[in-house]
């Protein structure tokens, strides 16, 4: 009997399409991935925040004009992911803590109303923390640094984002690390944010943030008892979109787990 030959499967990489939504004060990203978890499209679009109907509105036709220009069909699409500065309730429906945009109490459904797709709400740090582990799945435990204007954090362990039984885990940024210190946005003094924000590191210096992983891995040994090796930091490689993509990726993993 002749055997048959081996044949490869892969996915249809654009088969289904999902779309990252980054929310800032003034500007958002908007991004769309394939089922590889690869950047296809990506653009920013200044609008500042504001908790009314119209700013919604221009959000959902930014998603719509990117699907008809690119050409998506809508059965291809998974669904929206919106990544936001702000801490989410459990079911991912609404924002608890929104200080930095104000936007407290932002629900899904603001932008799902003016949407024909499923959407979901995520905190932007562990939007970041998705895309960390989609691009390295070994990753078992790991502190991540989100580093937009403001400072963000999210924890990985045993595979999985730590969410907190408030959904509070990983906010680093609010440890105090001086009582005496600068006033933080979220009331109290000497928090991390005043500390290592981009926009704390910028006032500080005086200069832009520049990357120097040498110099940091120096410092931290400096003061540690425990040693690390250069390759215990791992830089992330798509700069201010990270937290969209890493939105996105939420409805492609909840994809291939169905098939």
């Amino acid at each position: 009997m002749e055997k048959r030959k081996a044949q490869a499967i892969r996915i249809v990489p654009d088969l289904k399409i999902a779309i990252g939504i980054g929310l800032l004060k003034d500007m958002f990203h908007i991004i769309a991935v394939d089922l590889y978890g690869t950047t296809i499209y990506a653009d920013t679009i200044p609008l500042p925040y504001s908790n009314i109907p119209s700013y919604y509105e221009q959000v959902a036709a930014a998603i719509k004009e990117c699907i008809a220009r690119n050409q998506y069909g809508e059965e291809r699409i998974l669904g929206i992911s919106i990544a936001t500065q702000g801490i989410t309730s459990s079911d991912h429906t609404a924002v608890t803590y929104g200080t930095i945009m104000n936007n407290t109490g932002m629900t899904v459904e603001d932008f799902s109303q003016y949407l024909p797709y499923p959407c979901h709400l995520e905190h932007d740090s562990k939007s970041a923390a998705c895309l960390e582990l989609w691009n390295h799945p070994e990753l078992d435990s790991a502190v991540i640094f989100l580093l937009n204007k403001n400072m963000g954090g999210a924890i990985i362990t045993n595979h999985q984002i730590h969410q907190g039984s408030s959904m509070h885990s990983g906010t680093i940024e609010h440890m105090c690390v001086n009582p005496d210190g600068p006033l933080c946005y979220c009331g109290n003094r000497g928090c991390l944010e005043t500390y290592c924000s981009a926009d704390s590191l910028e006032y500080s210096a005086g200069l832009p943030v520049a990357e120097d992983i040498d110099y940091l891995l120096k410092r931290i040994n400096s003061s540690s008892p425990f040693t690390l090796k250069k390759d215990h930091i791992l830089v992330g490689v798509h700069g201010q979109y990270t937290p969209a993509i890493g939105a996105a990726l939420f409805y492609v993993e909840q994809f291939l787990q169905s098939v």
